[in-house]
C-alpha cells in the first residue's frame, strides 16, 4: 500500500558544510543539531511544499570543538491522496515530509563530510512526531515550527 503522501521532487536551497581546521583528534564528532520545518499548501490542500532547515552547531556539552558546522535547507514538493482526511493532512505532511527530507539532508552531509578532513559525519536519528499539530494546522498556508 502506498503512503497517502508522495514526494514529487526536492531541491536544495542552501548547502553549507564547513570542517573545523583543527587537526583530527582535537575535535568532537558530538555535534548539536537544530531543525526547522515550514509548510505551505496549494490546490485545496492536495499539493504541499515542505521546507526543512538543518543546522549543525557546537555541542555545548562536548569538551572539544565540533568537527563540522553546517546550514542546509531543502525544499520538497509533495502531493496528498484526495481520499486522505483533510483534517489530518497538515500533521501528516509535516511529520512525514520532514522525516523524508531529513533523510535527504543526512545523505548529503554524509557525502560531503566523507571527503573532508575529519571523515564522514552521519546526522543522528531524529523524530518529527512531536511537532505540535495545533501549531501546524493553525498556520498552514505559511507555517513554521521547530523540532
Amino acid at each position: 500500500m502506498n503512503s497517502p503522501l508522495q514526494l514529487k521532487t526536492y531541491r536544495f536551497l542552501k548547502t553549507f558544510v564547513e570542517a573545523n581546521p583543527i587537526q583530527e583528534g582535537e575535535v568532537s564528532m558530538s555535534i548539536g543539531v537544530d531543525s526547522d520545518v515550514r509548510l505551505s499548501e496549494a490546490n485545496d490542500g492536495k499539493d504541499w511544499i515542505v521546507i526543512l532547515s538543518v543546522k549543525l552547531k557546537e555541542n555545548e556539552e562536548a569538551k572539544q570543538p565540533s568537527a563540522y558546522k553546517a546550514d542546509i535547507t531543502v525544499l520538497g514538493q509533495f502531493s496528498v491522496d484526495s481520499e486522505y482526511p483533510v483534517e489530518k493532512t497538515p500533521r501528516m505532511v509535516a511529520v512525514t515530509g520532514a522525516s523524508l527530507l531529513y533523510g535527504v539532508v543526512r545523505e548529503m552531509v554524509a557525502n560531503i563530510t566523507a571527503r573532508s578532513i575529519h571523515g564522514e559525519f552521519t546526522l543522528p536519528v531524529t523524530s518529527f512526531v512531536d511537532l505540535d499539530p495545533k501549531k501546524i494546522e493553525s498556520q498552514s498556508g505559511n507555517s513554521s515550527t521547530e523540532s
